[in-house]
């Protein structure tokens, strides 16, 4: 598809009526052409593969890299997305010499999905199957590929965040460096917009109080209010498809920073290249929740040595940035609160400018 074609299919077509009323009309013709030429077109020699995990799961990877490369950057992505969100920043890193690996986790984009009737929940049954992915993935096919001998670093953004800090945990020899972008170390339970839909969905006065408690009481009362509703069947009573009413109440504070970063998901949900982010499953707020208290444990980075880099969000709808900027003094990490919301490399380009040469400058340091 060309970018005519594109054009024309974001323009015409009736299933991105709202995608148009809420965001491309609000673009001028310089952001509608970044939005096509950064974002909605693939890096150079760009190979995607799907590995089958020890548990019959299939997950769809990319390889995108230039010639010579002198080091690999693996990339972790957020709950929701998907590897092509992250195309303008692999070429970003193509030009620092880079080659990039990524891969839609469990429920991701073009990897299999629990749900085979159209919804898009993004649901995780278990976030601890996502880290051992992690480890499959790098022992089966980034390792034995062509960059396997290359020197590695990972960036993870949100889950991914979390996620990476879990692996290294484990294989402290896989990565020379680690940047987190947002990392979900601590959900802002009161503030977050996701968990607030979830809990006005469900309109119950106990669970309505969740949002007053830490992370660890709320994933307990989550469990303990949901786990007889967290099977494949019953789950389809909390659960439906994604639609712009769910995207405008979930993530309408971020629209006001980037109408490009904020056109891409549902842009690439209507050219059918991804799946849109959709209100998670309990399941998968559960999960979160389960995670982000067992990164907060006492001494949870003490065996962590991997030079890492941490961007915090200023305002932050899903995490608690000064948490983490206090959870940051014992880790050794550096740590720095970046302007924006919810940090990522679809921000305003002023930001993003900023985040890529923290990053990168990182990088260089250590790779």
């Amino acid at each position: 598809m060309n970018k005519d074609e594109i054009i024309d299919t974001l323009r015409h077509d009736p299933k991105a009526e709202d995608l148009r009323t809420h965001f491309l009309n609000d673009l001028n013709d310089i952001n509608f052409n970044r939005l096509i030429n950064d974002h909605l077109t693939p890096p150079t020699d760009w190979h995607e593969g799907d590995y089958t995990t020890s548990d019959g799961w299939k997950l769809r990877h990319t390889f995108s890299s230039i010639a010579n490369p002198k080091a690999l950057l693996v990339i972790l992505q957020g709950r929701a997305q998907s590897a092509h969100e992250y195309y303008d920043f692999i070429n970003r890193a193509h030009d620092k010499g880079y080659a990039v690996f990524t891969f839609d986790r469990r429920s991701h984009g073009n990897s299999q999905q629990y749900f085979t009737d159209g919804r898009t929940d993004h649901h995780i049954p278990d976030i601890m199957l996502q880290v051992s992915d992690v480890a499959e993935i790098m022992e089966h096919v980034v390792k034995p590929s062509q960059y396997g001998n290359l020197p590695r670093a990972i960036v993870g953004h949100s889950m991914g965040g979390a996620e990476t800090a879990s692996h290294l945990k484990t294989y402290q020899d896989d990565f020379k460096a680690a940047v987190y972008l947002a990392p979900m170390f601590a959900i802002h339970v009161g503030q977050n917009k996701v968990s607030n839909f979830l809990l006005r969905k469900l309109q119950t006065p106990i669970l309505w109080n969740v949002k007053n408690v830490g992370p660890h009481i709320s994933a307990k009362l989550l469990n303990w209010f949901g786990q007889e509703h967290l099977g494949l069947e019953s789950r389809a009573k909390f659960s439906s498809p994604w639609d712009m009413a769910i995207e405008k109440e979930t993530f309408s504070p971020r629209k006001s920073d980037d109408l490009v970063g904020q056109s891409i998901q549902p842009t690439l949900t209507t050219l059918r290249r991804a799946k849109q982010v959709g209100t998670p499953t309990w399941g998968t707020a559960q999960e979160c929740l389960r995670m982000t208290s067992m990164i907060q444990q006492k001494g949870f980075f003490d065996d962590i040595k991997t030079p890492s880099l941490n961007l915090l969000s200023e305002v932050d709808f899903a995490n608690d940035t000064p948490l983490m900027q206090e959870m940051s003094k014992d880790t050794g990490m550096e740590t720095v609160v970046m302007p924006g919301r919810h940090q990522t490399l679809n921000e305003v380009p002023d930001i993003k400018e900023e985040a890529y040469t923290r990053m990168f400058n990182f990088l260089k340091m250590h790779l």
